[in-house]
């Protein structure tokens, strides 16, 4: 497969995937330059999905996103990925409990669990 443009003037936009390596950041004009996410699969040839985007990002696979390709690439690319809002999730919490209750030790605000 031949970059559409220059690869050399575009360093960055053509970049194909690993099957078992970390992958670049999906960014919500990913449905406009898609050529920055291309499948390991050199038999394949093609530029990811947005099931697999969104795979990529954590979504679970029932997850219904509004509208055509272009804009569930923008919503995919825009949202924060839903197992690093859980953990943040969590540690805001954590935070906010302390905060509640002063004078319990960490030892014992520890063994209780958060939701």
């Amino acid at each position: 497969m031949v970059p559409p443009y220059d690869a050399a003037k575009f360093p960055n936009r053509w970049w194909k995937l690993k099957a078992n390596g970390p992958v670049r950041t999906l960014t919500a004009h990913i449905g406009k330059d898609t050529y920055t996410h291309i499948h390991y699969d050199s038999d394949q040839a093609r530029v990811i999905t947005v099931r697999e985007a969104a795979r990529l990002q954590s979504f679970p696979d029932g997850f219904v996103f509004a509208g055509t390709m272009n804009p569930a690439f923008r919503q995919i690319g825009n949202a924060v990925p839903p197992l690093l809002a859980h953990q943040l999730a969590l540690a805001i919490a954590d935070s906010l409990q302390k905060a509640l209750r002063p004078g319990i030790e960490d030892s014992v605000y520890n063994s209780l669990e958060v939701a």
